[in-house]
């Protein structure tokens, strides 16, 4: 699932992604989206409190 995430992002099929991308830049996406789902779930629990 993640790597299909990746390839929406990038505008990438699956094969394309797999030739272009490392194991280690794909287990640095997860991170970033893990980063980015922490902020936003964040967003909205501020936004919840109001």
């Amino acid at each position: 699932m993640l790597q299909l995430h990746i390839c929406k992002e990038l505008g990438l099929t699956l094969t394309e992604l797999r030739h272009r991308m490392t194991e280690e830049e794909i287990v640095l996406w997860s991170v970033f989206f893990e980063i980015l789902n922490d902020q936003q779930d964040e967003a909205m629990r501020k936004a919840k409190r109001r």
